[in-house]
């Protein structure tokens, strides 16, 4: 499974980053990203916003906020997903 957080980077846009949850719990993860200055980075990239979405398994990783959105109500409903 992944953690996945969704990013807004310094130039407005929105980008999807995930962890391996073999490797990092949600607290290192967000802990990795975060800069002395207060903001996220990853890959080089700054963002000023930083929002965590969940775990996805990797076979079922959401390609945009709908996907989220179905994943999530799917897991209230009892559903596979």
């Amino acid at each position: 499974m992944n953690h996945l957080f969704k990013g807004h980077n310094v130039n407005g846009k929105y980008e999807g980053i995930f962890f391996d949850e073999e490797k990092y719990s949600r607290e290192d993860a967000e802990n990795e990203m975060l800069t002395e200055e207060g903001l996220y980075s990853f890959d080089g990239q700054l963002y000023d916003e930083m929002e965590y979405q969940g775990r996805f398994y990797d076979d079922n990783m959401p390609k945009n906020d709908a996907d989220v959105g179905n994943i999530k109500l799917n897991r209230f409903l009892g559903r596979d997903c």
